[in-house]
């Protein structure tokens, strides 16, 4: 077993430049070791990149992407900023989408923050975001959320599915009842991605517009 205290001291020495990078190295290095990095949940939620390198090193020795995603869930209760849920989208990449999906049914309605925000994005970079009816079932995971993380990171999925399916997105952005700031958010991402069309950035812009000519009537 991997002394996670040990591993914490290491990261937190870790020069301020690059340290993205360098921990990359880190984590790697310990891949070597196969075995797995003990849990302790003081540390791990005190250092957002102690709990990254948790879950990465603990999910290279298991082979079943189901099974990734089940140590994920074991130890959500750890996620306690973005980046403990953004830094480890690519563990999920690879697993079932239906499995994913029937688990994000519940977190998007856990009485914790960031369990909320993975239920998510947990699905940024995954595959199904091309598929149409995927797309669709993943709609039907958003709802008003008074935290900002929260908005941002539905804001955040719904800007990937526009980037493969601008049309759907356009008419759920204009016929669903979700917050604007939510709606607002989800427009500023998409207006910003380079891989929306000039044309489509248009059509979601006059979304915006249109909230406000209403509101100033």
């Amino acid at each position: 077993m991997i002394n996670l205290s040990k591993l914490n001291k290491e990261i937190e020495a870790l020069p301020k430049k690059d340290k993205a990078k360098q921990l990359n190295i880190l984590i790697k290095r310990y891949y070597l070791e196969k075995d797995f990095v003990e849990y302790n949940e003081e540390i791990l939620k005190e250092n957002v990149l102690a709990a990254k390198a948790f879950f990465f090193i603990n999910c290279k020795l298991i082979k079943k992407p189901e099974d990734k995603f089940m140590l994920i869930d074991q130890y959500k209760g750890i996620f306690y900023y973005w980046y403990s849920t953004d830094s480890i989208i690519s563990l999920v990449s690879k697993c079932d989408f239906n499995f994913m999906f029937n688990k994000a049914k519940n977190y998007v309605h856990d009485w914790q923050t960031y369990t909320r925000r993975w239920g998510w994005v947990m699905f940024i970079s995954h595959p199904c975001k091309k598929d149409e009816k995927c797309a669709k079932k993943l709609l039907t995971l958003l709802h008003d959320d008074q935290k900002e993380t929260n908005q941002m990171a539905q804001a955040w999925l719904l800007c990937e599915l526009a980037v493969f399916h601008p049309e759907l997105i356009y008419k759920y952005l204009t016929n669903c009842k979700l917050s604007y700031r939510i709606i607002s958010k989800a427009v500023s991402k998409i207006t910003d991605s380079y891989r929306i069309s000039d044309d489509n950035k248009k059509k979601f812009r006059q979304i915006r517009y249109d909230y406000y000519k209403d509101i100033r009537k």
